[in-house]
């Protein structure tokens, strides 16, 4: 049966936490990363292992301990420097979240009668690494190597001491002299602990993790006290060796255990009843004022007469183009609404498009089969063009910026050319539509403004965070910032409103989408079926019916009678690429942006078990 322990349970691996607070609510995740296993190495070879390991540790009145390790090392045929031993200095303490027990390792020496012996100490991320050896030499076979070191706080001293009185505990050692982290089988392992007293009671455990298979541990008594011995035939690569042993109160009158702060969620993002309430009530609250003031701000303006059923209007709203049609319905100059004014200057004779095979990377023609990939624009002559209107402001500087001066262009020879140019436009249609009284503010300026007051609401959130999480440990109210910020970010869209000509125009433009989608199902009124559907094709891809009108008019469908009404603004090329085989698969605006870019605008134990100890971790070579 195992002997009771007074010692408290110390957490079973040596760790350290790495806080690293990154990016946002939802699009970055606030995390706390635990490192909980020793310091990664290279592998080590097969033939590597220690042949003896033979730990005698001095335990002083502070609690400390001189280690002397006497260990050979074989390398076999294997090559290496030299051993290396890793040791925890900061350990996880089971149960509390706020501090770690603190292991400082000082006094290093190491010698070997057989090989180099440079040592080289490092202190990082709560651990202390030894390394034994010299890099510019290599060695093989057995070397024996002597180690020493001082290791402090070992000692758990009667807690209950000064309130019960000197004998009411035993001042308690729980060990882990052999760490679970060596990275090469060990045999003849052996542990000596000399103390200024007799023990209580003890115990000796081995194998993995968590194991509880005893190990032979017997104390002889000595002039000065007694000396504890324990020893195992063999351990694997990752097991340990663990003694427990209780000595009378105030056998080490000067022992204490030191502790450090620990930064872990529990302490950082308290959850008690004043930061979970203040975070709640600035998240909850604040997410709810940000809906609520979107929705307000982005609310169109009635007009006079109320809102009313909007009737089937036979034209578009008066003087608008389709671009600007298609900036109206949605508050965005997207894709469809760049190609909407294509399209347009193509019917209204500014314009021919052909079909053309699309270009390799390097300018050469493509050899793909499929063809009609490209699509060329050519500005018709001024003495060639039946109509004599004026181009609208936004489609004189489209048409400019897209043939570059020129009379044809291949939207796929200059891709980012026509990227530019319908961002230019969208950039323009958002002009045009504020021109025209529909808003007040440009839609992508007012979702901007959600966006840049979402943005600095995160930053602000983030560094509060930090900042609370640290001092206060109240840093989901910093969460709760970054919260309504992602809620403002989310809510623009909602931010465009439309002044009451606005919405007047809105619903003309829904009234003559309607228009369109009956005209599309009554066959009967096509007495001219190519000049209807070049006439409201720009305005179909605007308002998104294209796929509807297309179909509606393509020839071979239900209708035997319907001729095909290729429009004459449309050339199938060299390739003779039929313009419903171009323009049907994908829609309109597909075809057109195959080759450019859509136009925009804008985160005490009881028993006991291996590495359930103080200290511990591993070692190999190197």
């Amino acid at each position: 049966m195992a002997p009771e322990f007074a010692a408290r349970r110390w957490g079973g691996r040596p760790a350290v936490t790495l806080v690293g607070y990154l990016g946002l609510l939802l699009a970055a995740l606030m995390t706390v990363s635990v490192v909980s296993a020793v310091p990664a190495s290279a592998d080590a070879p097969e033939e590597w292992r220690v042949t003896r390991y033979a730990l005698q540790a001095q335990l002083l009145p502070d609690g400390a301990a001189q280690v002397s390790l006497d260990l050979t090392f074989d390398f076999g045929d294997e090559s290496g420097h030299g051993p290396y031993l890793t040791l925890p200095e900061l350990q996880e303490i089971a149960g509390d979240d706020d501090h770690y027990r603190v292991l400082p390792i000082s006094g290093v020496s190491a010698s070997s009668p057989t090989a180099p012996a440079d040592l080289q100490v490092t202190h990082e991320d709560g651990w202390a690494e030894l390394r034994i050896g010299d890099p510019e030499v290599e060695i093989t076979g057995e070397h024996r190597y002597v180690i020493e070191y001082t290791i402090g706080g070992l000692i758990e001293p009667d807690q209950a001491a000064g309130e019960a009185g000197p004998d009411s505990g035993p001042d308690a050692l729980y060990w882990n002299v052999v760490g679970d982290g060596w990275e090469v089988p060990l045999t003849d392992v052996s542990v000596g602990v000399s103390a200024p007293a007799e023990p209580e009671a003890m115990a000796c455990y081995h194998g993995g993790v968590g194991s509880d298979t005893g190990c032979p541990i017997a104390a002889d008594a000595t002039a000065g006290g007694s000396v504890v011995g324990a020893s195992v035939d063999s351990l694997d690569a990752g097991e340990g060796m663990t003694i427990a042993v209780d000595y009378p109160a105030g056998s080490f009158p000067e022992a204490a255990i030191e502790l450090a702060p620990r930064t872990s969620l529990g302490n950082t993002f308290s959850t008690d009843a004043a930061p979970l309430g203040a975070a709640g009530l600035v998240g909850l609250g604040g997410v709810a004022g940000v809906v609520a003031l979107a929705r307000t701000r982005g609310r169109d303006a009635r007009p006079h007469g109320g809102r009313g059923i909007q009737p089937p209007r036979t034209d578009p709203p008066e003087g608008a183009g389709p671009g600007e049609v298609g900036v109206l319905i949605d508050h965005r100059a997207q894709r469809s609404d760049g190609v909407a004014v294509l399209v347009d200057l193509a019917v209204r004779n500014w314009i021919r498009l052909e079909a053309a095979p699309a270009l390799e990377e390097d300018g050469a023609v493509t050899t793909d089969a499929t063809g009609g990939e490209d699509l060329v624009v050519v500005r018709v002559p001024a003495d060639q063009r039946s109509r004599a209107e004026r181009l609208r402001p936004y489609e004189e500087a489209f048409l400019e910026r897209l043939v570059a001066g020129g009379d044809r262009v291949q939207l796929g020879a200059d891709p980012s050319a026509a990227t530019v140019a319908f961002h230019e436009l969208g950039q323009a249609l958002e002009g045009a539509v504020l021109e025209r009284g529909w808003y007040a503010v440009a839609p992508s300026r007012a979702r901007g403004r959600w966006l840049l007051a979402g943005g600095l609401l995160v930053l602000v959130g983030l560094a509060a965070t930090v900042a609370l999480a640290f001092t206060l440990g109240w840093g989901l109210l910093g969460l709760a910032v970054i919260a309504v910020g992602i809620a403002a970010m989310a809510c623009a869209g909602l931010a465009p409103a439309r002044t009451a000509s606005g919405t007047t125009a809105l619903r003309h433009a829904q009234g003559f989408a309607s228009y369109l989608e009956n005209l599309a199902r009554d066959r009967a009124r096509w007495d001219s079926a190519e000049e209807v559907f070049s006439r409201y094709l720009p305005y179909a891809v605007a308002l998104n019916i294209e796929t509807t009108w297309v179909h509606a008019f393509r020839p071979g469908a239900d209708s035997p009678a319907r001729e095909d009404i290729t429009p004459g603004w449309y050339s199938g090329g060299a390739m003779s690429v039929p313009f419903w085989v171009a323009f049907d698969e994908g829609g309109v605006s597909d075809h057109v942006t195959n080759v450019s870019t859509p136009v925009s605008s804008g985160s005490g134990t009881s028993g006991g078990s291996v590495g359930g100890g103080a200290s511990g971790g591993g070692g190999g070579g190197w």
